[in-house]
């Protein structure tokens, strides 16, 4: 018979696999991030981790997911699992500890901050920002589970200016996620 683990990759065989598909993946994440396809660049992230032996890199990697899943697609509870894991791996990442410390802070009074952001995007009269308050504050409510709110938060940011493409890509998702085709 065959001994155990034959036809298995040696460690040194996967070691070197990966030091192929590494390269692929990180011009492939940043394909993605400048099309601002973030789930894709989050499951290339997820790709990445299971290749990745390194603690400090598999810390980076944790946080820069938790950051998207947070800035780009708003699902901040994923988030804060990820920049917990990348606190794990490396206790002393500052920019985990950061983001964790600001998730929190906001996470207290997001719906004074959110409501805050809207009155003076509604009284304000440049359109950038008009623009970007809207947007704060649909990005805000949107993380916290408001998606009507959000939703008509960023119709108005894209009403003060049809061009921004964070407004029109948050909207986008949420009714693709939504399955509103209207």
């Amino acid at each position: 018979g065959k001994a155990a683990g034959a036809g298995l990759p040696s460690a040194s065989g996967v070691a070197a696999e990966a030091g192929e598909v590494l390269p692929a993946l990180a011009e492939a994440k940043r394909a993605h991030r400048e099309r601002g396809t973030f789930e894709l660049v989050v499951r290339l992230i997820e790709l990445e981790l299971g290749l990745v032996a390194e603690p400090a890199r598999r810390a980076e990697l944790a946080y820069e997911k938790g950051r998207i899943l947070d800035d780009e697609l708003l699902r901040q509870k994923e988030a804060e699992v990820a920049l917990r894991e990348a606190l794990e791996l490396a206790p002393d990442h500052p920019g985990a500890s950061d983001v964790l410390a600001q998730i929190e802070l906001v996470s207290g009074n997001w719906e004074a901050i959110s409501a805050h952001y809207a009155s003076q995007a509604d009284a304000a009269e440049e359109a950038q920002l008009k623009t970007s308050l809207h947007l704060a504050a649909g990005e805000l409510v949107a993380k916290h589970g408001d998606s009507k709110a959000a939703e008509e938060q960023f119709k108005k940011a894209l009403e003060a200016d049809p061009q921004n493409r964070k407004a029109a890509a948050h909207l986008a998702r949420m009714l693709r996620e939504r399955q509103d085709w209207q």
